[in-house]
């Protein structure tokens, strides 16, 4: 399986969804995880036209949703909650899980959570410590 990670520096996931520049994208086995690929993006956050709410370009969501949609998960520091609803309704689950990637993939993994559905209807974030 596929997982997104928001991170600029390779080594600690610390960016927000809509600040996120780029994700690495891991494969991921029962027990171990493999940079494979980096997919690079704008930023979301300040993207929107005058006068938009959220402060988010419809476009670049769009973009940054089908950038990481053959994943199963993406993790970041930060994600807001409506973006999280627009990954559950496509089966990603939206997880923040703050330190280093190596360690928090791992902490992934032995949560189970990735064997669970993702609830279509979820608008929020899971955490992991």
């Amino acid at each position: 399986m596929k997982i997104a990670v928001a991170s600029h520096d390779h080594l600690v996931i610390q960016d927000h969804f809509g600040h996120a520049r780029q994700f690495l994208i891991y494969e991921c086995t029962e027990n171990q995880c493999e940079l494979v690929e980096i997919r690079k993006l704008d930023p979301l956050c300040g993207s929107a036209e005058d006068g938009a709410e959220d402060g988010h370009s419809e476009d670049r969501l769009q973009e940054a949703i089908r950038l990481i949609s053959d994943c199963k998960a993406v993790v970041t520091a930060r994600i807001g909650r409506p973006i999280v609803a627009r990954l559950s309704m496509l089966g990603i689950h939206a997880i923040v899980i703050p330190g280093f990637i190596d360690e928090s993939l791992k902490r992934l993994l032995g949560s189970g959570l990735l064997q669970k559905p993702v609830n279509p209807l979820e608008e929020n974030f899971q955490w992991i410590r």
